[in-house]
């Protein structure tokens, strides 16, 4: 499902709103802490409400910054397959002029041990 750029800034900004969290992993324990033992009982359900917000906001921050490496993942992975794909077609070019006889100085169109004696000369 995608998330509209609305959301996303929305989120962002509220991201920002609780930026007093040092990381995503200090709001988790924040949390843990508060709903372990003794704390869990005293919470309100302000204080609930605004754990859930948290939680909600970090997530949200944790998708976005997913898709943008799954995206930034894909775009790799199309530049990698252009640059293989043209490296095959100069390769079948290659095939093809061997086999037209055409660029016999091509080490390639040598056998191997022609071109090692070529290189020792």
């Amino acid at each position: 499902m995608a998330t509209s750029s609305k959301e996303t800034n929305h989120a962002e900004v509220d991201y920002g709103k609780h930026a007093n969290l040092k990381s995503l992993a200090e709001l988790l324990l924040t949390v843990e802490r508060n709903l372990e033992g003794l704390y869990a009982m005293e919470l309100t359900l302000g204080d609930l409400m605004e754990l859930e917000e948290q939680l909600h906001v970090a997530l949200t921050h944790v998708k976005n910054r997913k898709i943008q490496m799954m995206l930034e993942s894909v775009k790799s992975l199309h530049d990698q397959e252009k640059m293989l794909k043209e490296e095959n077609q100069l390769l079948e070019k290659q095939i093809v002029a061997m086999k037209n006889g055409e660029d016999s100085d091509h080490p390639l169109c040598h056998p191997p041990q022609q071109t090692t004696l070529s290189l020792l000369k």
